[in-house]
């Protein structure tokens, strides 16, 4: 989330990383931060005392879990995919319980829409309802590890880590509440440079700078969900559940209510870079989602309800604009 949102509000802030050089990058790239942010190495988050020492020594207000790393290279999707999502939360939660106290208010976990769709869906199905927070995806971690596919691993350590998340509070009965963010796919620029194609997040790499580079040739090759919502929005939802009393104890989808398809990208993108012609599909503009496909929806409008008047959702034109406007700038000193 953005660290400098949670700055201005007047938080603190101790973050944690894997690898302590990091912190030096982020101190570097943005040294007005520094007296704010206090970088701490949790080297293996789902060991058991892995928080443990980090909660003794500093007391929280609030506590935001945000998403873990997930390889979807790797020979064992159990160990690397599955098991480690589900381990962290309980190894936050129980530290977060036996060292925090009463002054511990409420934990944020970043979790997904990947917890609430079911992938069993066909493209062309005709179910009438779009998906809520009532939903939960039906992948298990042997279905997964049977399927051998990572994807279905990626649902699958989703849904378990949540479910964890929700039964430690309900048995355990800390003094904490539990809100549960779940972003559909994030567009939207990032606060870091982008030194190589590399570096452009992946929701964007994979949406909008997919028809940039050629990767995408065509309008017609489907997206796995028609959804988005702006990085900026996500920042804003942690922001504002934190001490917003509505949110504790929900499950809140970020979605936003414009269809995200490869042809509402290529239209945006058409729009406001026209210089972009030679290298992006032009489709056909009226013709929004690809043949064969019936989009089935999430309702994100929950979250609008529940955070307040502070938080609305960026219309999908303005994610995609000014995604490419950073990439193009970036393109420019790549040459």
């Amino acid at each position: 989330m953005s660290n400098s949102l949670t700055i201005q509000e007047n938080y603190s802030i101790t973050a944690t990383t894997r690898d302590a050089t990091k912190a030096q990058r982020l101190y570097d790239l943005f040294p007005h931060y520094k007296d704010k942010i206090e970088f701490v190495s949790v080297p293996d988050f789902t060991v058991p005392d892995a928080f443990d020492s980090i909660l003794e020594a500093n007391q929280f207000d609030y506590i935001l879990h945000t998403a873990s790393p997930i390889p979807f290279e790797t020979d064992d999707l159990q160990r690397d995919i599955i098991a480690p999502g589900p381990a962290g939360v309980t190894s936050l939660f129980g530290a977060a319980h036996r060292h925090s106290g009463p002054r511990l208010k409420r934990i944020i976990l970043t979790g997904s829409a990947a917890a609430v769709l079911n992938p069993f869906l066909s493209p062309d199905s005709d179910r009438k309802h779009p998906f809520t927070e009532k939903d939960w995806n039906p992948v298990t971690a042997e279905m997964a590890v049977r399927s051998g596919n990572s994807s279905l691993a990626y649902l699958a350590t989703k849904t378990l880590a949540e479910r964890v998340a929700w039964d430690f509070v309900q048995e355990e009965k800390p003094s904490f509440d539990l809100t549960v963010l779940q972003p559909v796919i994030v567009l939207g620029p990032v606060l870091t440079p982008l030194t190589q194609a590399n570096d452009i997040e992946q929701g964007a790499r994979k949406h909008v700078y997919a028809f940039i580079n050629g990767e995408r040739k065509t309008t017609d090759d489907p997206f796995f969900s028609y959804t988005h919502v702006d990085v900026r929005d996500v920042a804003l939802a942690h922001i504002i559940a934190l001490d917003h009393p509505a949110a504790g104890g929900e499950r809140i989808l970020l979605c936003s209510p414009d269809v995200m398809t490869p042809q509402t990208v290529v239209n945006s993108i058409n729009k406001h870079f026209p210089q972009l012609g030679h290298r992006v599909a032009s489709g056909n503009p009226d013709q929004i989602y690809p043949s064969g496909v019936n989009d089935i929806g999430i309702d994100g409008s929950k979250a609008t309800k529940v955070l307040g008047h502070k938080f609305e959702y960026t219309p999908l034109e303005t994610s995609v604009q000014d995604v490419v406007a950073q990439i193009l700038e970036a393109e420019a000193r790549w040459k």
